[in-house]
């Protein structure tokens, strides 16, 4: 896969590199894709709980929770 960055983000990159706490620009973009990830996912997870807490959801408790459960392994 190859990635054209906007040149603000590129400069980024090449400062997280040169700051040392990244071996690679590779590693910096794995740690944003990883916490747009989680985001996302926990944005997810905040809306399910919140339509299981409503009473016009015909989607059962246990539902929910298999639903969360997936998520979570898709993650992994």
């Amino acid at each position: 896969m190859n990635v054209t960055l906007n040149p603000e983000l590129e400069k980024f990159v090449e400062y997280k590199v040169k700051s040392g706490l990244y071996q690679s620009p590779s590693e910096v973009v794995n740690e944003g894709l990883r916490l747009l990830w989680e985001k996302e996912r926990d944005r997810v997870e905040e809306l399910l709980l919140d339509s299981e807490k409503s009473d016009e959801s015909p989607v059962t408790k246990a539902d929910w929770k298999n639903v969360r459960r997936n998520i979570r392994r898709g993650q992994k």
